[in-house]
């Protein structure tokens, strides 16, 4: 009986896996001993294995530049991010519009190979983060909502200016507001929570 569907190989395959993510073309994998597996098309650095390898048929093995277990990936259009239980966010794939986080300094590199820590989080723990098509949203245990990537509304920012790394903006609980020409290229502070961290970045019916 032919389907049309290709039944799953086992050869290569990887053994307990916790958590995958999904690209339009590429597929991220966690495995309980917190290692990281990536495939599909590496066209701008999305599976994190190096700038050499244009695409993997076949699972490969991502290195961190953290001792830290790698507790939840995440993947979006071309770019990849993955938290660690210590809080530490890592980013990685195309970094147009500055999506991922990584500062001013890195705005001309079109890609990033390897996943590397967003240091302008390093203060903050993050609990959550959610991708978007051209930025990133993540939630801090200081109860604190941080968003950076391309401009827009999508930000909460009320600027129109590019946001390219984590850096104070402004906090709705305090009303405290920056100029715009000091934060541009960090993550920034969108909201602080009066009581307790987000569960998730997803909306709950």
């Amino acid at each position: 009986l032919h389907t049309g569907f290709r039944v799953p190989r086992l050869e290569n395959s990887i053994s307990d896996v916790t958590m995958v993510a999904l690209g339009p073309d590429f597929t991220l994998a966690l495995t309980s001993a917190g290692k990281l597996f990536a495939w599909g098309k590496n066209s701008d650095g999305q599976l994190g294995v190096g700038e050499d390898v244009d695409s993997a048929s076949d699972p490969m093995l991502v290195n961190f530049v953290t001792r830290s277990n790698i507790k939840s990936i995440h993947a979006s259009l071309n770019f990849s991010a993955a938290l660690t239980d210590s809080g530490q966010l890592l980013t990685w794939g195309s970094n147009k519009e500055g999506v991922l986080g990584l500062g001013e300094d890195r705005i001309d590199e079109d890609c990033v190979c390897a996943p590397e820590i967003v240091t302008g989080l390093q203060e903050h723990a993050v609990l959550h983060v959610a991708l978007g098509s051209s930025h990133m949203v993540c939630a801090t245990a200081n109860l604190q909502l941080w968003s950076w990537g391309k401009a827009g509304s999508w930000l909460g920012l009320g600027i129109a200016d590019e946001e390219t790394s984590p850096e104070d903006e402004f906090t709705f609980g305090d009303d405290i507001l920056a100029e715009s020409s000091e934060v541009v290229c960090s993550p920034t502070v969108v909201e602080t929570f009066p009581k307790a961290p987000l569960k998730s970045l997803r909306s709950e019916e």
